[in-house]
């Protein structure tokens, strides 16, 4: 190993998997299948998919969207630990 900065540590989880996870909980508790899910955000049944499945992350105006419209807080949608948000 060459000398310098030491490798990063991996994360002890994956964002954008835990994200895909909480997007298909969610949709599911609303009884919606993808392509209904989708609509409700103009996007199609494949990004839908593709986000279920950590291919693809929504951008920023999608997460706001989602968390609004079913009610779900970003940290919740993200899948940042609790232990991460610093509360004052």
């Amino acid at each position: 190993m060459v000398a310098g900065r030491p490798r990063r540590q991996s994360p002890k989880y994956n964002s954008l998997q835990a994200m895909g996870e909480n997007i298909r909980a969610i949709r599911k508790h609303m009884k919606l299948n993808q392509t209904d899910f989708g609509r409700m955000f103009g996007v199609t049944q494949m990004t839908v998919s593709y986000w279920e499945r950590a291919m693809a992350g929504p951008n920023a105006k999608q997460i706001m969207m989602i968390c609004y419209k079913c009610g779900v807080s970003a940290d919740d949608l993200l899948g940042i630990p609790r232990e991460w948000v610093k509360i004052k």
